[in-house]
Order: C-alpha cells, then sequence, then structure tokens
C-alpha cells in the first residue's frame, strides 16, 4: 500500500542531499509555469488530499523543465490514465478525504493554459471520453441530487450535463468506449444480500440509450470489479487481476462485442491490474493493488499483447509500476522502490528500450503529496 505521506518526506530528503543540478532536483518554486515552446517529454502530475493546489511536472529528458500549478485537489487515476480530449489533456478530481468537489481540468501543454469545471457528482471511480467530452461514474452516494445510485454521465469540458443513466444501488468502473458506445462493470450492491453479479453493460452513445447487460458471465464468480478496460477493433478487454478463489490471476480478459463471447489470454506475469490501447496493440500494466499481494517491487511488470496474431510479450521495468502512458513511440511509467521514491521513467516503442530515468521530487512546501498519473506529449 502507497504511502503518500511518507513517498513525499523521502523523494525531498534525496533531493536535500544532492546538488541542485541532480536530475529532478530543480528547485521547483523557481521553475517556468510552462516548458518552452511546449516541448517536453513527459509530465508527472502531482496531487494530495490535504491542501488545494496540485501541480503538473514538465520533464524534457530528465531536466525538470516546468511546473504548473492547478488550483484541485485529490487527482484521480482514470482507468485508462489522463484523457487526451482535442489537444488537451484532462485530469479528474475528487477534492478531499471527503470527497467534497469533483473537477473537470483541462490543461494544453502548449500553453499550459487551463480550463476547469466543477460538477455536481461526487466520489468519481472512472472516466473516459469520446474526444470532445467526458464521461464520468460513481459509487452510491446516499441523497446525491435525491437519488441513489450508479450515475453514468457525459459532460463537456465546461461542465454541463449533456447525458446520464442512473444504474441504481451499486458502483460500476473500468469505462471504454468506441465512439457510438460505452461499456461499463456494473456491480448492483442489495442492502439485504449484499453484492451482486458482476455486468457488462453496453449504453449507445450519445444519450446512454437502452442500457443492454452483455454477459453475466465475464468474470468469475467472486472475482472483484475490474478497474480499467479498453476497447479495440470491435473487443473488449479487461484486466483479470484476482482469480475467484481470492489468488492472483494472470489473465486478460477479451469481449468479442458483436457476440457477447467471452474469452481469456495467458500473460505471463500475475496480478494484470490496468489496460490501454495504442495502435494495434494492447498494453497491460501488472501493477500496484490497495491491498497487494506482494511489495511494491514486485509489481514491475508490462505486457504488449498483439490480438491480430495472439502474441504476447512480457517486459520488466525499473521500479514497482503506479501508472503508465503510452504513445506511439514512448511508454513512459512512474515507478515506486520499496522505500517509497518515486521515479518517471521512459522506454523507446517497440522496441521498450529504456530512456530516461529520474528520481521524482515533490513540489515545495506540497503537504502529503503523490504522483496520481503520468502523461506523454501526444
Amino acid at each position: 500500500m502507497r504511502n503518500p505521506l511518507r513517498t513525499a518526506a523521502v523523494a525531498t530528503a534525496l533531493c536535500l542531499l544532492m546538488p541542485l543540478v541532480a536530475a529532478g532536483c530543480t528547485r521547483s518554486a523557481d521553475l517556468p509555469r510552462c516548458p518552452d515552446g511546449g516541448r517536453f517529454t513527459a509530465a508527472a502530475v502531482w496531487t494530495t488530499v490535504y491542501s488545494k493546489t496540485s501541480y503538473i511536472q514538465f520533464y524534457d529528458g530528465t531536466r525538470l523543465a516546468a511546473q504548473t500549478p492547478i488550483q484541485v485537489q485529490g487527482v484521480m487515476t482514470p482507468g485508462q490514465g489522463v484523457l487526451h480530449v482535442g489537444d488537451a489533456r484532462v485530469l479528474i478530481a475528487n477534492g478531499n478525504q471527503d470527497h467534497d468537489k469533483t473537477s473537470i481540468v483541462a490543461i494544453r501543454p502548449q500553453t499550459c493554459a487551463v480550463f476547469q469545471s466543477q460538477v455536481n457528482q461526487p466520489g468519481i471511480l472512472d472516466a473516459t471520453t469520446d474526444g470532445s467530452n467526458v464521461l464520468l461514474t460513481n459509487a452510491v452516494i446516499s441523497g446525491f441530487d435525491g437519488v441513489n445510485g450508479a450515475l453514468l454521465r457525459v459532460y463537456d469540458l465546461a461542465g454541463t450535463t449533456l447525458a446520464e443513466h442512473n444504474y441504481g444501488p451499486g458502483h460500476m468502473s473500468a469505462l471504454a468506449q468506441d465512439g457510438t458506445h460505452v461499456y461499463a462493470f456494473l456491480q448492483n450492491m442489495d442492502p439485504v444480500t449484499g453484492p451482486g453479479p458482476i455486468t457488462l453493460m453496453d449504453n449507445q452513445m450519445p444519450d446512454l440509450s437502452r442500457p443492454v447487460a452483455m454477459s453475466s458471465s465475464a468474470l468469475p464468480t467472486g472475482a472483484p470489479v475490474p478497474v480499467s478496460a479498453t476497447v479495440l477493433n470491435g473487443q473488449l478487454f479487461f484486466p483479470m487481476t484476482i482469480s475467484n478463489a481470492g489468488t492472483e490471476d494472470n489473465r486478460l480478459g477479451v469481449v468479442d462485442l458483436a457476440t457477447g463471447i467471452v474469452t481469456a489470454v495467458e500473460l505471463p506475469s500475475p496480478s494484470p491490474f490496468t489496460v490501454t490501447s495504442r495502435g494495434d496493440l494492447v498494453y497491460v500494466a501488472h501493477s500496484m493493488m490497495n491491498p497487494s499481494f506482494h511489495p511494491m517491487s514486485s509489481y514491475r511488470s508490462v505486457s504488449v499483447y498483439d490480438p491480430a496474431t495472439g502474441t504476447v510479450q512480457g517486459y520488466t521495468l525499473k521500479e514497482g509500476i503506479n501508472s503508465i502512458a503510452v504513445s506511439d513511440t514512448t511508454l513512459a511509467a512512474i515507478g515506486e522502490d520499496d522505500g517509497g521514491t518515486m521515479h518517471l521513467h521512459t522506454y523507446s516503442l517497440p522496441d521498450m528500450k529504456p530512456q530516461d530515468d529520474v528520481t521524482l521530487t515533490a513540489p515545495v512546501g506540497m503537504n502529503g503529496g503523490y504522483v496520481a498519473d503520468v502523461f506523454l506529449p501526444n
């Protein structure tokens, strides 16, 4: 389990022991707000639930080039990572420890212009985008808007509600869409009998009409709801993290969206946790869970699956994985060692050759800061 307070303290202590010219140790208070010309190789999103300012740190190779403050707290990590809407990167923040304010934050990396809106939907569990708008889903919050239930809502970047559907008591996650449909795993919560079966829901865009239960057997009985899914070429992919016996699983679930048939692909490492796709490939991060079976250093694997050939290639990264981002040429990962030190490391694609490795340092004065996510220029 990650300890945000310990992570920030360790990173700061390491930086104080090094010259300021060391990678990642430039005083963040002295940094420009935006990288020169909008050029950067990777960016780390720092956040906290204890104060109202989060930060985006832009790196040019191993050099900390700029730092942009954003006035939100509790930035979450969606199942597919930071959202891309046009030329903007979109973050979702849940607010303080009570999930008091949900905010949609869009930043254009070229200029670091920030656009922010607040929406009345607390306790966000996952988010996705159709390329223009943002879709959010949440857990059951009694009294929210006068209803009890897991809501799926579509917002524009100004925070205007465009469509919604209430699924009743329960929660849903692993949002994924293909432009005309949005898919999510739903688990109803009966107040008497407890959690029900997990169902894959299919909702038509843009109005979320006619939700259809595609399959009630996408997961083994007793397995937890997936936190991540992605759609590629008519198939939905999701991680099978834990088996119905409560042990580590090592499979990637595959749903044929035309037939609803569910199959599974064996992966070379256990505990697949998040998935994303780029081009014709599916990237699976065997990343840290909470609670977890092993120390952080055990969760260092990435599996790359090619649906066209049915082949899987496994890779071992430098540190335990918190989150990844993928572009056409680069995979970036937020890594953490067993001592709580945070790293940003990048790998070239498709060969996964190591590139830059930076020890991350919390912004000056940030209380309880931790790295929520990572994103790339494209």
